[in-house]
């Protein structure tokens, strides 16, 4: 009788075992994970910018390659948009501020972007950014 339950009991958690990898497998397939925090598009303009991201570009008014990023990056040295940033939109989450900082590791001066909000270009900000974070009153 004991191997009966304990067999049963097995497939159990089995079946779970197994509806927890279909979900798995069906939410990869909605959702797909992101290549790297930072990814480039050579498109211009805002509309470009998707949900949850702060979005650079290399140019003012939002041309050249757009470096999108989604959550903190304390160094943007691994891309080619550091200290070359020009125009910027926080298409990031509802209330957050976006962040951009001229030291990596979020120190130096820092170039704060409204949820939302866009700036073409900053002559005082401007090739400047070398890590970003996100807050939600002050950075």
């Amino acid at each position: 009788m004991a191997d009966i339950l304990a067999l049963a009991v097995e497939k159990k958690m089995l079946r779970r075992i197994l509806a927890c990898l279909a979900t798995f497998a069906f939410m990869s397939f909605l959702f797909p994970a992101v290549p790297s925090q930072a990814e480039t598009n050579t498109r211009s303009g805002t509309d470009d910018c998707p949900l949850g991201y702060l979005c650079v570009w290399e140019h003012p008014n939002y041309q050249g390659r757009m470096y999108r990023f989604a959550g903190a990056n304390a160094s943007w040295a691994a891309w080619d948009i550091n200290n070359k940033d020009s125009s910027w939109y926080n298409n990031g989450t509802e209330g957050m501020l976006a962040c951009v900082w001229s030291g990596t590791n979020y120190q130096g001066s820092v170039k704060v972007i409204q949820h939302q909000t866009s700036s073409p270009s900053d002559s005082t900000h401007g090739d400047r950014g070398s890590s970003n974070s996100w807050a939600h009153f002050w950075c």
